[in-house]
């Protein structure tokens, strides 16, 4: 994110190749950290609201975080319904998944077909 000044939009790969190269840190070590931090996030929620296990219950959320000076994610917030004005307005190469293109204009097509058809193919699984 970019906090101050204009926005300092990059692809995908070139963020991460460029991240991997100043910091000398892999990017995929750090992806799964966060990965694993938001998956016990949501085992934690799932346990105060067992609701969130029905197979009728549906729910996008946004999890904003941060890295400290060691690489290690701090979780700052999650959102119910998140804006998602950038994940429409930009192409991104996933993160995982082989780099594919996830073009922009079909974001909320997979978020669709995640939550009310069961398709998977552009999400990664916590």
């Amino acid at each position: 994110m970019n906090y101050r000044g204009t926005l300092n939009h990059m692809n995908t790969s070139e963020f991460v190749r460029e991240f991997e190269q100043e910091h000398k840190v892999k990017w995929m070590d750090i992806h799964s950290r966060v990965k694993k931090m938001i998956r016990s996030v949501f085992e934690a929620a799932a346990k105060v609201h067992p609701e969130m296990h029905s197979p009728t219950s549906r729910a996008m959320y946004g999890v904003d975080v941060m890295l400290d000076t060691n690489f290690q994610p701090k979780l700052l917030e999650v959102t119910y319904c998140p804006d998602c004005t950038r994940a429409c307005k930009y192409d991104m190469g996933a993160i995982v998944a082989g780099g594919e293109v996830v073009r922009a204009r079909e974001f909320y097509n997979y978020v669709f077909g995640c939550l009310f058809l069961n398709e998977t193919t552009h999400v990664s699984p916590l």
